[in-house]
């Protein structure tokens, strides 16, 4: 299965169509008539209404194809969950009301986790083009949620989670996941139920190396249509984030020898004359484009198969650490090593991250590496 280079999926774009000024409609100067001659107590009285029928707005075409990002709402509805296990047990046991409450309490705290100021700003940003459209024609009913609803979601202290549109927002980024879930127990039903009550993680992917399972496992891939295609993008979002996360320094890999961090340097200085190697300015950009590279170029040569395979080794064990310990980065750096076999070494772009960032670690580097190995 060789790397595709995906796009994500667009989640929020604020860079919509501007709604040319038109005339406002008999309608709509009825609606804020209505509004105003209500004053302060109109909000107050009609929060909860307007709040709930704000659910339908996400049908309209300003938020149709709207969601969330895909990745931190998993990540942020499995840490408020299990942050809030407990509670939801004892509310279980109280009987549904509690349940539902307690529940939404833990909603507007994975909302409040999901959104960041950007994020708002966007979605602020498409309420204001639906109410401009709607200003033309004839939907009151929306109109006036719009209408009120702009204001309360621009108050600091109030919870987006309680928001009908923002729920629905929420509820169609999580429902692919939830599929998911329920189609992987199909598929991989066996093998999580031997994960549930078995801690030899060696045992457990053995298991999935067993002829038998593996063709159990095709022939319920192959008969679920487009799964493939699924199982296919989400290893490259796990592969992406955690490249990224390499970038960041939030993971730190140490997969090359000294020798092999010092090839590129060496063969970089070699070809530098005194002007291009001044450690006080800043290189040109011919200069950071040829470091990039001869890296490239003493990665084709340092890889060899044989090295391939002990570098697949070690990443092998520290993927079993890493699952032991439930490290979240885990299914990331599994990607990781099935590309090892899929991926030229040029296109690689794992084994080009871990390796400019341990030159960046050298002891012996100079400011001209780290100033051409920018982002």
């Amino acid at each position: 299965m060789p790397r595709k280079r995906h796009k994500k999926k667009a989640e929020i774009n604020p860079s919509l169509p501007q709604t040319p000024a038109a005339p406002i409609s008999t309608q709509a100067q009825r609606v804020i008539k209505k509004i105003a001659s209500g004053g302060e107590n109109y909000i107050r009285d009609n929060f909860e209404r307007i709040m709930l029928a704000s659910y339908d707005l996400a049908d309209e075409p300003e938020f149709k194809d709207v969601t969330f990002p895909e990745n931190k709402t998993i990540r942020s509805t499995e840490k408020w969950m299990k942050k809030n296990q407990t509670r939801l047990e004892r509310a279980t046991e109280k009987g549904d009301e509690d349940l539902h409450q307690a529940l939404d309490d833990v909603r507007i705290q994975i909302i409040d986790d999901i959104l960041t100021p950007q994020l708002r700003k966007d979605v602020l940003t498409r309420l204001d083009n639906l109410t401009k459209r709607l200003m033309t024609g004839v939907d009151t009913n929306k109109l006036e949620n719009t209408l009120v609803l702009n204001p309360l979601l621009k108050m600091k202290k109030l919870p987006w989670g309680i928001c009908g549109l923002i729920l629905a927002i929420y509820d169609r980024s999580v429902k692919p996941t939830l599929e998911d879930v329920s189609i992987m127990d199909e598929v991989f039903g066996d093998l999580l139920d031997d994960m549930e009550h078995n801690d030899n993680i060696d045992t457990l992917l053995a298991a999935t190396k067993e002829s038998e399972k593996i063709n159990a496992f095709t022939k319920k891939l192959e008969s679920i249509p487009g799964l493939r295609e699924r199982l296919e993008q989400q290893a490259e979002n796990y592969a992406v984030d955690f490249e990224n996360a390499l970038i960041r320094g939030e993971i730190t890999l140490t997969l090359f020898s000294k020798v092999e961090v010092e090839f590129a340097l060496t063969r970089f200085l070699k070809e530098m004359t005194p002007d291009q190697f001044d450690i006080t300015k800043k290189p040109s950009e011919q200069v950071s484009n040829r470091f990039i590279e001869l890296i490239r170029e003493s990665l084709v040569e340092i890889m060899t198969p044989e090295r391939l395979q002990e570098m697949k080794t070690d990443l092998e064990k520290l993927s079993k650490k890493w699952l032991r310990s439930k490290n979240k980065w885990a299914s990331g750096l599994m990607t990781e090593i099935y590309w090892l076999d899929e991926l030229e070494i040029l296109e690689n772009r794992f084994l080009l991250i871990v390796y400019t960032n341990q030159l960046k670690r050298f002891e012996g580097k100079s400011s001209i590496i780290s100033k051409s190995l920018r982002p």
